[in-house]
């Protein structure tokens, strides 16, 4: 769970890097945290089961993605930029 955590952050934030206006960068961040909780609660209430080689195979995709995504936001994201924005 933390590398959904990790990767769901990590999106929030490449998102808030090039929206124009907070508005924008909250409506994206939140249609991309809502598959994350079906699937969570698809998993708790037993409607999807999966196997332990699922799991574990997913755990890895998500481990390499939040790497993937976080050299991108080290690339992606100017301080000056955000910093231009503040009153």
């Amino acid at each position: 769970m933390p590398a959904v955590s990790l990767l769901v952050i990590s999106i929030v934030v490449l998102v808030s890097a090039k929206a124009c206006a907070f508005q924008e960068a909250n409506a994206i961040g939140g249609s991309v945290i809502l598959p994350v909780i079906g699937l969570v609660a698809a998993q708790t209430s037993g409607r999807m089961v999966l196997s332990a080689g699922l799991i574990a195979a997913t755990a890895l995709v998500f481990a390499l993605a939040d790497v993937v995504l976080l050299h991108l936001i080290v690339r992606v994201f100017k301080r000056s930029r955000i910093v231009s924005y503040l009153p």
